[in-house]
């Protein structure tokens, strides 16, 4: 993507809390449609689906208000942007393709 150098980083950020806050707007229902889902058979709701729809609740960040969910995504996304291993896995997958 080019880092938080890019051309279009800003509009990343901006794009990025716009889906976030829209998400956090619909909460009830992508979380009753996730207990709708309870028996399907879905793998990762499996073993204890009230706890795979906590965890999805907890991410949405309920818990706070629009604009301080909000500083929490930019927070995540600049460690995102500033973590080493993604860039020595990338370098690694690019210098593997090198050689083929």
């Amino acid at each position: 993507m080019g880092g938080s150098g890019a051309r279009f980083y800003p509009d990343f950020l901006n794009r990025a809390c716009r889906a976030f806050g829209f998400i956090r707007q619909r909460a009830g229902l992508y979380l009753d449609l996730l207990s709708l889902m309870r028996d399907a058979g879905l793998q990762s709701m499996e073993d204890d689906p009230d706890r795979a729809i906590s965890f999805v609740a907890d991410k949405m960040r309920l818990d706070l208000s629009d604009e301080d969910a909000e500083l929490v995504l930019l927070a995540a996304i600049r460690d995102s942007v500033a973590a080493v291993f993604p860039l020595f896995v990338d370098f690694i997958h690019t210098f593997a393709t090198q050689l083929r």
